[in-house]
């Protein structure tokens, strides 16, 4: 299991359209920049990556969404709020 969501991260900076399972943290990391799907759900799977292969519109809107989205992220802003929690620790 991922623990944060860094490879959605990285998708959104690299100019990948991404799509996550919906029963972890991905979708609150991907925000409106992911399309979800349920993982127990083979057919969810592959009708979620149908549209990412099909559908040029969603793609395009997800790769705009996601450098928006990673916009939200920064090693500087964790490390204050991580350095902020064990102050108050």
């Amino acid at each position: 299991n991922e623990g944060f969501g860094l490879p959605v991260l990285e998708a959104f900076r690299f100019g990948v359209p991404v799509a996550v399972a919906n029963n972890s943290a991905l979708p609150e990391v991907g925000g409106d920049a992911v399309l979800t799907f349920d993982p127990f759900s083979t057919d969810a799977i592959r009708d979620v990556l149908c549209q990412l292969v099909e559908d040029e519109k969603i793609r395009h809107s997800l790769v705009e969404k996601g450098h928006e989205r990673l916009k939200h992220f920064s090693w500087k802003q964790a490390a204050g709020e991580i350095e902020g929690l064990v102050e108050k620790g």
